[in-house]
């Protein structure tokens, strides 16, 4: 579960208090049964929703997970997008900034993002950012986090941006 896109979507300043109260009200009975079943197909929907997004998946050579049909967006794409986002140079998103305490946000934020919307493994990313080890996009990525947990107008352009670069299949 994407939770900073459920939060966003519950809009309320106590997230948690907010989404516990949201999941308190239950499930109505659809949902129930749902969930009850002892084969729980991949895809929940009417009878036509289901064969559209099968064969949508099986002739565009997607993948369906837990969130539904699944595109990854090219990272290229998403490097453009941040470095547009942010008025930044794509080479200077792309490159280190080296010193004690130098936050360079918007090369973090296309780093998570390349991980999230574009599909990446560490290793891919680590290559169109010019870093010498994975491990390096990992430790990126986990500051992000912590930095978007803290500061709201951050995690407001990150939803932002997550949401406007995620492809949109049904």
């Amino acid at each position: 579960m994407n939770r900073d896109t459920v939060y966003g979507e519950i809009g309320h300043s106590r997230k948690y208090r907010a989404y516990k109260s949201f999941v308190a009200q239950g499930n109505d009975s659809g949902t129930v049964h749902f969930y009850h079943s002892k084969n729980t197909p991949a895809i929940w929907g009417d009878k036509v929703f289901k064969t559209k997004a099968y064969e949508k998946a099986r002739y565009l050579d997607s993948e369906i997970d837990m969130k539904g049909l699944k595109q990854p967006v090219p990272l290229l794409q998403l490097v453009n997008a941040v470095a547009s986002y942010y008025d930044v140079s794509v080479s200077e998103l792309c490159k280190a900034k080296r010193g004690r305490g130098t936050k360079n946000i918007p090369r973090w934020v296309a780093m998570k993002l390349c991980q999230e919307v574009g599909g990446a493994k560490l290793t891919e990313i680590a290559e169109v950012f010019q870093v010498g080890h994975y491990s390096t996009v990992s430790q990126t990525i986990s500051r992000l986090n912590r930095l978007v947990s803290e500061d709201r107008e951050l995690a407001k352009d990150y939803l932002m941006l997550s949401q406007d670069l995620t492809p949109v299949n049904y």
